[in-house]
């Protein structure tokens, strides 16, 4: 319509999309220079098996196609060259039949994919970060030092470990035996508490009949006459 406006692009090899269609970012990695060249993106079925990608790249760079190695990077990886040589481009889990789209690589449109030519040779200077990360990222465990024991330190740890088990029972042991005591007392306590009502009801009795015997009020004395006068 009137108005409306396109882009135009030059492509720097043919070309064609479809539904399948990926738009990748090309990295070039110079191994001698130590440089990356910026990315160019290129527009690759997704289907593309491993020989066709390295004669797209041929095409792009003019290098053999069966001397290329491509590899696909983290973001991370990109933002610091010295990641590049780390990268695995052995391209072992890499077989003809792979496709662009699959594994390895699992590629979709906004990735990135770096290649170089395979027959450059290049030193690998790793230095302390790129040792502890390796090529994931992740900082690698220290490693743990592993001691031969002497059967002489092998016996006193057996002994040792021995006596450790030997003192656990006992305090085991002990520990059973206050409990019991402790329960004992408790059983006496407990019986103790009990015969004492008892007891006490028994002697209220006692006095309460000495008491009936001693408290009942003798009969009144019979009065006195008073005597007569005389005549």
């Amino acid at each position: 319509q009137d108005g409306d406006g396109i882009i135009i692009q030059k492509t720097l090899i043919p070309e064609i999309t479809t539904s399948d269609t990926l738009l990748i970012n090309v990295y070039r990695w110079h191994p001698k220079e130590k440089t990356l060249d910026e990315p160019v993106e290129i527009a690759l079925s997704k289907h593309l098996k491993m020989p066709e990608l390295q004669e797209k790249l041929h095409q792009l760079s003019g290098i053999k196609a069966e001397d290329i190695r491509i590899v696909k990077p983290m973001k991370w990886q990109l933002k610091d060259v010295s990641n590049m040589p780390l990268l695995p481009w052995h391209m072992r889990n890499v077989k003809p039949h792979c496709i662009l789209g699959g594994k390895p690589f699992r590629a979709r449109s906004g990735d990135s994919i770096c290649f170089k030519d395979g027959t450059i040779l290049e030193l690998i200077e790793q230095n302390k970060d790129n040792m502890d990360k390796g090529i994931t990222g992740r900082r690698a465990a220290p490693e743990r030092a592993i001691k031969i024991l002497t059967p002489e330190e092998i016996e006193a740890r057996e002994a040792a470990r021995k006596a450790a088990e030997e003192k656990y029972k006992e305090e085991a042991a002990k520990r059973a035996s206050n409990a019991n005591e402790d329960k004992s007392k408790k059983n006496d306590t407990a019986a103790a508490s009990e015969e004492q009502p008892n007891k006490a009801g028994g002697d209220d009795g006692g006095d309460g009949g000495a008491g009936g015997g001693a408290g009942i009020p003798a009969p009144p004395a019979p009065e006195l006459m008073p005597p007569l006068p005389s005549v």
